[in-house]
């Protein structure tokens, strides 16, 4: 059976078409403001001052999240666990909403967020307001833990 030109250049289109894979994409992207959830509390993302993003370094996927405190915590469950150590975590500027690398820049407490977690980043070497704090990754880490674990006990108290 003798094949047609044109059977062999849909065919050989068709596999290089197939073996074209997504470009992976490590920086940060923008959310579908006020229609995506955060990825752990399942509130809209919509606060351009306090949002955050996880990517997986080894697929590009991103996640979402309307509070970084939200994204440090969804990090230390079991979805992240092969890639958590390796994964890109950005965060938005509450001054101007620009996508910051929290391992690259200032991670500072004080601040009015979303969930309550209090804490943002800022570009490194930015002086913090008055009454806000800078702090180390596991600083940070820990002070989300433990509003993480007020927020628990409240929960349990309420009648």
């Amino acid at each position: 059976m003798k094949k047609s030109p044109l059977f062999l250049s849909l065919f050989i289109s068709s596999l290089l078409l197939c073996s074209c894979g997504k470009e992976i994409t490590l920086s940060a992207e923008a959310p579908k403001w006020d229609v995506q959830t955060c990825d752990r509390c399942k509130m809209l993302v919509s606060d351009k001052k306090f949002s955050a993003q996880v990517v997986n370094p080894t697929d590009g996927k991103h996640f979402f999240f309307d509070d970084l405190g939200c994204a440090l915590m969804w990090l230390q469950g079991k979805e992240a666990k092969e890639w958590k150590d390796k994964a890109l975590i950005y965060a938005t500027d509450p001054r101007n909403g620009t996508w910051l690398n929290i391992k690259d820049n200032e991670l500072v407490s004080g601040y009015v967020t979303p969930m309550a977690y209090g804490i943002t980043v800022l570009p490194k070497g930015t002086k913090p307001e008055a009454g806000k704090k800078v702090l180390t990754f596991q600083e940070a880490l820990s002070e989300i833990e433990d509003v993480s674990k007020q927020k628990a006990a409240m929960k349990m108290h309420k009648h």
